[in-house]
């Protein structure tokens, strides 16, 4: 049986080929490839084959760090490279002057390039600066974004800084690993990401988890103009998250506070004049004195054409509040699955605002220790992390921590 030759997987087997066909009499090869042709071509890295596409701009950037040397001595820049080196300030000397070295012929060192280039998850969240609205790297692609505006450490100023035109780089399906601060941030990256640490920028399988301290950055000041939620809405968003029945038919708000239930109500009439809060005299459950059903005021019904009935039938509207929950994604979920709304992210600030304080007026607390604490409690742990996100944008620094408390939803009628 004929031997089947193994196939080549790595950057050190091809480097290996060549160097056999180099020495060898008969071998195919008589030069090493420029290193454009190396990343693209079959039978080399061949990287559009897996699925990785190479941008002008890396190309321009491996051809000015390779020039000059072996297998690249005749490279040269198209002119369209060259006004695009121009068009990013390359060609001054505080960029480096690239055109200049290139020119020259100089092998430089200034420019880093790793093999395997250092990617996050496409679930990795991200801020953007002009709207405030927190988006996955997976969303900005599928939704055709290829640049964004950057929040990003300046070592030379020691601050951070917003970039602009910074380029989203699909790299393809990488082995990534997710590293958990102590703070409870999160990212999921491959081995070979940064970050800075006391020790200065550490690869992430350098880490030393026992030792390191990892940089985060605490304020994300950033926020919209967007009307999607007024003020009010966000505060019964708030309320409704914290303290609101959302999965039944009905919707109820428990609260104890009289204080919390006057702003509660407040906030309701200035949203509707068909929404009337109070008491269930028909309740069953334990919490009877303490919860509040809303309804409308005067009952509005809606028209249409029933396919099964061949006829237009006349039904209930749902009530302003229960069109508010529905709108926003919380009608019908559980404390276990309510979460921040999406539409909050590029909101006004004093918006967002309103919601934590409604968010914080049910479900936080004032603790000592530490000489004071504010400390919110959430049984889901996906609204912890947008909440813990939120607080970034007013300069809070939240820790995130589990407790192991006994919790379950009961049956209050039962």
């Amino acid at each position: 049986m004929p031997r089947t030759k193994k196939p080549l997987t790595t950057v050190k087997d091809l480097i290996q080929k060549m160097k056999t066909e180099l020495s060898s009499k008969d071998g195919i090869g008589s030069s090493i490839p420029d290193i454009v042709s190396f990343c693209e071509k079959k039978e080399y890295l061949d990287l559009g084959g897996q699925g990785i596409i190479l941008y002008p701009m890396q190309k321009l950037i491996l051809k000015i760090f390779y020039r000059g040397s072996v297998g690249n001595e005749n490279t040269v820049l198209t002119e369209k490279e060259i006004q695009m080196c121009k068009d990013i300030g390359c060609d001054t000397e505080e960029r480096g002057d690239l055109l200049t070295k290139f020119d020259d012929g100089d092998i430089f060192r200034q420019l880093i390039l790793i093999w395997g280039r250092r990617c996050v998850s496409e679930d990795t969240t991200i801020i953007d600066p002009s709207t405030g609205y927190q988006w996955t790297f997976g969303e900005l692609w599928d939704n055709g974004r290829r640049k964004i505006e950057s929040w990003t450490y300046n070592e030379d100023k020691q601050e951070m800084e917003i970039i602009p035109n910074a380029d989203i780089i699909y790299q393809g399906k990488r082995q990534v690993y997710k590293l958990t601060t102590n703070s409870g941030h999160e990212i999921e990256c491959t081995d070979n990401h940064p970050f800075l640490t006391q020790r200065g920028w550490i690869n992430l399988k350098d880490l030393d988890i026992k030792k390191d301290k990892v940089t985060i950055c605490e304020s994300i000041p950033f926020f919209g103009t967007s009307d999607a939620i007024s003020e009010d809405e966000a505060a019964i968003l708030g309320y409704m998250t914290a303290d609101g029945n959302c999965s039944q038919s009905s919707t109820f708000f428990t609260c104890a506070n009289k204080e919390i239930l006057e702003d509660f109500t407040t906030r309701m009439n200035n949203i509707s004049d068909n929404l009337k809060v109070f008491k269930d005299p028909w309740t069953g459950a334990r919490s009877a004195d303490c919860q509040y059903k809303v309804t409308s005021v005067e009952k509005r019904y809606e028209k249409h054409f029933s396919e099964k009935h061949q006829k237009v039938i006349c039904h209930p509207k749902k009530n302003d509040l229960q069109e508010l929950l529905y709108k926003h994604d919380l009608k019908g979920k559980t404390c276990h699955e309510k979460c921040v709304p999406d539409a909050l992210w590029d909101c006004p600030k004093n918006v967002i605002a309103a919601y934590l304080r409604a968010l914080f007026s049910c479900d936080g607390c004032l603790l000592k220790r530490n000489k004071g604490t504010f400390e919110f409690s959430s049984v889901n742990k996906q609204q912890s992390v947008k909440v813990q996100s939120l607080l970034a944008k007013f300069g809070i620094s939240a820790q995130l921590r589990t407790k192991n408390v006994k919790s379950r939803i009961v049956d209050e009628k039962g």
